[in-house]
């Protein structure tokens, strides 16, 4: 496991053992992680004789550890950790190289604490920035860089295509690395076409409506509203240098009435900042008719998102549908207030759901979207969903939420007014 301790022998340090020794910086929430590092193996006796040695070695786990501080601004900025912290808390980072150590640090920066509370974890990280770098200055790592890489650095969604596309970006880079020294450079080489057309995009054909949003992520969502339906196609996608946004494996929930997913290719061409059109068909052997939409892109996108601006009580129908049976899908009243600092807390029925709602770091009016939504009899039933919302005006006025778990096998759609 990635984030498997290591192991040592004897009995790990308490939290008391440090404070009798003197030592500083060690509370109940890094004390596993400092004791990670003291059974590194290379960390060995000599390396904590003392008790300035150990204060080093907790001293640069904090530094570190701190670094992890996700969409928080950095409050240590000219503190990075260094090639020597690393070193000391026993982390095989393999390179005594600028800018491997800067795209480390930066992408550390973009983790939370409990992405780097393991040596295990750090050492994941390294690999892959060791394999870009590697491959910048002409090189083959091994093993080779995968989708699931630069999954793990916060860029998903890579397809089999984008992957080669954006090795070979990687590879057409400076030698010296210093054009994949930072996290936004590689998510410009890896995703940057895919960044480039997304946007909202708003359609009609016939008595269908049809509401796409696409994410600089690569997700993609597109509502389409029947007279007496309501199906959400949901996935990742990528573009190419033609503006194609295509995926193998974007899923129809059909919400209205509820049913089974279907699982559909998608082929889409994006005029940036201007249209879409594009065609999902079900794989072989369904019988659901392919979908034909269009959309035309919509300015609001590109209103900067802020919590100010989703700030308030919400109340709407929430829909969560599941592809393996239609007893774990239910549809319902929910009532979801997001705090200032974009907490969430939400009712329905006799369920509480608790979760996030913070703004996306980069590309367009987007939140990110947290949410542990309780549901079935007495509440028993749990599912940890994420994705993304968007907002109606500014204030907001209303909100769409679109959320899923991990391998998409669940999927909670959810559209409510702001409530006085």
């Amino acid at each position: 496991s990635a984030s498997a301790p290591a192991t040592a022998t004897g009995s790990a340090p308490t939290l008391q053992t440090y404070l009798d020794a003197g030592v500083s910086g060690v509370t109940s929430g890094n004390l596993a992680s400092i004791n990670d590092a003291l059974a590194t193996a290379p960390v060995t006796g000599s390396n904590v004789d003392s008790i300035a040695k150990v204060q080093a070695v907790v001293d640069a786990y904090v530094k570190i550890l701190n670094e992890a501080n996700g969409v928080t601004a950095d409050a240590t900025p000219t503190a990075d950790p260094t090639q020597i912290d690393y070193a000391s808390i026993g982390a095989a980072i393999n390179t005594n190289d600028a800018e491997n150590l800067a795209l480390l640090n930066d992408i550390i920066k973009s983790k939370s604490s409990t992405d780097v509370d393991t040596i295990v974890e750090i050492n994941e990280l390294a690999r892959i920035v060791n394999a870009i770098q590697t491959t910048a200055s002409g090189g083959t790592p091994n093993p080779v860089l995968t989708a699931e890489d630069f999954e793990l650095l916060g860029i998903p969604g890579v397809t089999p295509t984008g992957l080669a596309s954006g090795i070979a970006a990687i590879a057409a880079r400076p030698d010296d690395g210093s054009g994949t020294d930072t996290l936004a450079e590689l998510k410009a080489l890896v995703i940057g076409l895919t960044a480039t057309v997304a946007g909202f995009y708003n359609g009609t054909s016939g008595t269908q409506t049809f509401k796409t949003v696409m994410v600089d992520t690569g997700h993609f969502y597109l509502l389409v509203q029947g007279p007496s339906t309501l199906s959400l196609y949901y996935g990742r996608g990528i573009a190419d240098a033609s503006f194609s946004f295509t995926s193998p494996g974007i899923r129809r929930f059909q919400l209205q009435p509820l049913a089974l997913p279907v699982v559909t290719t998608l082929a889409s061409n994006v005029v940036t900042k201007s249209s879409i059109s594009g065609t999902l068909t079900p794989l072989a052997g369904s019988s659901t008719p392919p979908v034909n939409f269009n959309g035309t892109y919509d300015a609001s996108y590109e209103t900067a998102p802020a919590l100010t601006t989703i700030q308030g009580s919400y109340s709407g129908d929430a829909a969560l549908a599941a592809i393996k049976s239609l007893a774990d899908a239910s549809a319902e009243n929910l009532k979801l207030t997001v705090a200032a600092d974009g907490t969430l807390s939400g009712r329905s029925r006799d369920c509480n759901h608790t979760g996030t709602m913070v703004p996306h770091a980069s590309g367009g009016n987007v939140y990110n979207v947290t949410l542990n939504y309780r549901h079935g009899t007495n509440c028993t039933s749990g599912t940890s969903l994420s994705g993304h919302a968007i907002a109606a005006g500014t204030p907001a006025t209303g909100i769409d939420v679109f959320v899923a778990n991990n391998d998409f096998s669940k999927v909670l759609f959810y559209s409510a007014a702001k409530q006085p």
